[in-house]
């Protein structure tokens, strides 16, 4: 089983699109745990009917962030529902948590190229994150997030545009949690999401922790998914200071990691 996270921040017409990429392409069993933080009032009544079995062996589940007991100071706090969310996929014993967030499309075999990457990384992978490509689009545009070169191939080169017997995989310094797998031996290791990273620099954090447990962050060419740069706006919550936050944010970062 697979315990699916999606944090929401409004923007149903793209999360309508994610679940619907998802349920296509994520193979059962699993249970999708939508979170919803600072949703405009209908957009967060849209989240809550989508709550129930989806088909034989996959169900969502959708809670507010208000109601999971949690200390939020304001929102958002991803590291907390992060963090609830980490629980739940030990809770229910799932195979691997798969954060998929809502400016997220994934494409055809994405998890098995997952699995196998976890597979032939021998153990010693703590996460999995896809090649990122724009909407309907075939050129890189990141490696997990990572904007440098990896794999010996450029930013820009074009999905399908080499021939490989078998996965190309690297190692990268850190991944974006819009896509990325964990595997059930990351969840139970002394790695948790840190709730003081309430939104920015949280995939650092948690990345930081991964490697220090003496494991990897890897990516692989068989995995890939599309990631929509005009996502759920944090303009909703901050507004003009948006910018301020995370520059704070990233200020606390080099505080926690400091050489």
């Amino acid at each position: 089983m697979i315990l699916i996270f999606t944090p929401c921040h409004g923007r149903r017409d793209l999360a309508s699109k994610t679940f619907a990429s998802i349920e296509v392409h994520v193979p059962r069993p699993w249970t999708h745990l939508v979170v919803d933080d600072f949703s405009p009032p209908m957009d967060s009544r849209w989240f809550g009917r989508q709550t129930g079995p989806v088909a034989d062996g996959a169900k969502r589940a959708m809670v507010h962030a208000k109601n999971l007991g949690l200390k939020l100071t304001e929102p958002p706090n991803l590291g907390a529902t992060l963090g609830f969310a980490w629980e739940q996929a030990l809770k229910l014993d799932a195979e691997a948590l798969l954060c998929v967030e809502s400016d997220v499309l994934l494409r055809p075999g994405i998890v098995e190229a997952f699995r196998e990457a976890q597979t032939l990384h021998r153990g010693l992978a703590g996460a999995v994150a896809p090649l990122y490509v724009k909407v309907r689009g075939y050129e890189i545009t990141s490696f997990g997030g990572f904007p440098g070169s990896r794999m010996s191939l450029p930013i820009g080169a074009k999905i399908g545009g080499w021939k490989q017997s078998v996965p190309l995989i690297d190692s990268l310094p850190w991944a974006h949690l819009a896509c990325l797998w964990v595997p059930r031996a990351t969840l139970e290791r002394d790695i948790h999401p840190d709730p003081e990273f309430r939104l920015y620099f949280q995939d650092h954090d948690l990345c930081n922790q991964i490697r220090r447990a003496g494991l990897e962050i890897i990516v692989t060419d068989r995995a890939v998914a599309e990631h929509d740069k005009a996502g759920p706006s944090t303009g909703l919550l901050w507004g003009s200071e948006g910018s301020k936050v995370e520059a704070e944010a990233h200020n606390q970062l080099l505080r926690k990691w400091k050489p």
